[in-house]
């Protein structure tokens, strides 16, 4: 069951309660041959990772106190505990809620952390940050980014290009013509 609350230096409760061994509980890395590509980019990076480590750092004591409570609301039935049903399943779903917001500030991060590096890249690919890399696995953008970026480039060409083509066929010829006549 759960020891009792003690005061704890922070260090000693990342080594009592580690992070689970999920994918979901590793800081992405970044990808090792942007930083060749990318002038400034792991520097750049650094900052939001180590946000990102400390946030996940929460997870361990959280999914342990999910464990206890876990156990606590199976045996309720058969041991008498100082909580009520109705207290645990409330504490239960506080700590789930909390292990799902760290996930979610988590993504948030990652997220942030590709328009960093996409920014530094050309600004005009920032926003392809916020999009979703499912095979990313412990990578921030991984094996599917080169795709999407030659993608996201590919448009950004064929806009720049119509852009152009726009400008040139209205260069303002018709409204000469058309003052002529009055």
């Amino acid at each position: 069951m759960l020891k009792p609350l003690q005061r704890f230096e922070p260090r000693t409760i990342i080594r009592e309660f580690p992070r689970p061994a999920s994918e979901g509980a590793f800081t992405p890395n970044l990808d090792s041959y942007l930083d060749f590509v990318i002038a400034g980019a792991k520097t750049q990076d650094n900052s939001l990772r180590d946000i990102q480590d400390k946030i996940l750092d929460v997870l361990g004591p959280l999914c342990v106190l999910h464990e206890n409570f876990t156990l606590m609301q199976e045996s309720i039935e058969n041991e008498e505990i100082i909580f009520d049903k109705t207290t645990v399943d409330a504490m239960f779903g506080c700590v789930k809620k909390a292990i799902m917001l760290v996930g979610d500030t988590s993504t948030q991060v990652s997220s942030k952390r590709r328009e960093q590096v996409l920014t530094k890249l050309n600004s005009v690919l920032a926003s392809l940050g916020k999009e979703d890399f499912p095979d990313s696995s412990k990578q921030l953008f991984g094996d599917g980014f080169e795709f999407c970026l030659k993608l996201r480039s590919e448009t950004a060409n064929t806009v720049a290009d119509a852009k152009k083509a726009g400008k040139s066929l209205f260069r303002g010829t018709a409204p000469q013509r058309f003052h002529k006549h009055f």
